[in-house]
């Protein structure tokens, strides 16, 4: 039953007309440091920013750290803090800070990977700067992606994520992104990972339809 509903959601949102959407082209790049404590512990720090009003004006930037756990080689988890900065492209920035909780379960079969991961968060915009500030964004994030391990230093993958959103008065599913990529291990320690993501919004008063490329650099220490 939930993977028939989860199905039916998928083609819903790509099939739905809805309302009429705004285009946008984006630069998405972040850059992780990873330190290995143990076999099952590391922790990762995170810097990024997104550029968005098709490559022209700085949209968000963020800071962002955390433990993460690998109990076996199928079960992962990871906490994370993430401080952001995003505007509306006027002169004001909104300062976000976001706790996610995440869970991930990797099966491989032969050289294809996959890996599902669900994940909470709870972020809360501009602290004591608005009447509502302690009304917080949560989010429920569900992904699937699917990878090929050529058992040489790059790997293909192609994900799919839904994002559900959980209010007081209502819940709803209201973004999914499309990201098609290749993971890049140029030795040891330093990976590259350059996409190519499709976001669609639905359930929006504005949606924004974003077509994404960017550049991931992973290092680590």
């Amino acid at each position: 039953m939930k993977k028939q509903l989860f199905i039916s959601t998928i083609v819903w949102m790509l099939t739905s007309s809805g309302q009429a959407q705004i285009n946008d082209f984006r630069l998405w790049n972040r850059v992780t440091i990873e330190k290995k404590w143990s076999r099952h512990w590391s922790s990762e720090v995170l810097f990024g920013t997104r550029i968005g009003q098709n490559i022209s004006a700085l949209e968000i930037f963020y800071i962002e750290g955390g433990m993460n756990y690998t109990y076996n080689k199928h079960w992962s988890g990871e906490l994370h803090y993430r401080y952001s900065s995003k505007t509306d492209f006027t002169d004001r920035f909104e300062t976000r800070h976001r706790l996610q909780i995440k869970v991930s379960y990797d099966t491989k079969w032969k050289k294809w990977v996959t890996k599902y991961y669900l994940q909470f968060q709870k972020q809360y915009t501009d602290i004591q700067r608005t009447e509502d500030w302690m009304a917080p964004g949560n989010y429920l994030r569900g992904q699937f992606t699917l990878s090929y391990d050529t058992d040489r230093r790059w790997k293909p993958y192609a994900a799919v994520e839904l994002f559900y959103q959980i209010k007081y008065d209502r819940n709803e599913f209201n973004r999914v992104r499309y990201e098609f990529g290749v993971k890049y291990k140029i030795n040891q320690h330093h990976l590259i990972q350059p996409f190519y993501m499709l976001q669609r919004e639905f359930n929006e008063s504005n949606p924004i339809r974003s077509f994404i490329v960017g550049l991931n650099y992973k290092v680590s220490i």
